[in-house]
């Protein structure tokens, strides 16, 4: 069973740098806690409405769109969300070719672009080509200072979840690094050890969370299954 912890740090006066390093370290506290078998920070809920969407295109070596799609010069919508390592493990989504992010791109702005995209944007940006090493630009910039059209690679190919309540049509879906796109208002999702136990375990683990950090912004804790 799922659990979700919703901590929104965008109610505080907090820095930037503090709230990624408080975020951490509530998820490092987490995956220690009996009864939790993995834990994630994600900046949305799989199936609800924080998602926010971004304008996915094919970048070459020079930026320009490589030949493929009719449409790839354009871009093609794609729901985003910024992910900790263990996020895919933690939620059950297969990662069918490449990488999970590392723990170091889950935690910190250093180090190369990446991202990890799932098989439906895969084959609307590169119809049947392989996807792994090619390169991508979104249009909005994650970090400040960063440039609207900032590339980054493609390391991994997943199957996200394909049920959608706004849509008939599976949303195309990107990830990225939470260290390389944070922000201040995530989600923690933990997997319990024992699905059958994960409702009775709820109210333990949120007072276990507030016991480590005692003014963490949490503003609500209830099963994944509740958002859907």
């Amino acid at each position: 069973g799922e659990l979700v912890f919703n901590f929104a740090s965008s109610f505080t006066d907090r820095p930037a740098d503090e709230i990624a390093r408080r975020q951490q370290a509530l998820l490092a506290h987490a995956a220690t806690l009996a009864g939790v078998e993995r834990a994630a920070l994600a900046s949305a809920v799989p199936h609800n409405f924080e998602a926010s969407n971004r304008r996915v295109f094919p970048a070459g070596a020079d930026g320009a769109a490589p030949p493929g799609s009719p449409n790839a010069a354009e871009g093609f919508n794609a729901a985003f969300t910024a992910v900790s390592s263990g996020y895919f493990q933690t939620l059950g989504i297969p990662l069918l070719r490449g990488r999970d992010f590392t723990a170091a791109e889950g935690a910190s702005a250093n180090g190369p672009p990446v991202a990890i995209i799932d098989d439906t944007l895969a084959r609307a940006l590169f119809g049947d080509s392989d996807p792994l090493g090619r390169r991508i630009a979104i249009d909005q910039a994650d970090v400040a200072g960063a440039s609207p059209d900032r590339q980054m690679e493609i390391v991994g190919l997943v199957r996200s979840p394909h049920e959608d309540i706004v849509q008939e049509k599976a949303p195309r879906r990107i990830y990225r690094p939470l260290g390389q796109a944070r922000r201040s208002n995530i989600y923690l999702h933990v997997k319990t050890a024992n699905p059958s136990a994960a409702a009775a375990m709820l109210e333990p683990l949120r007072r276990a969370l507030l016991a480590h950090e005692p003014d963490a912004p949490l503003l609500l804790a209830r099963p994944l299954a509740d958002f859907v």
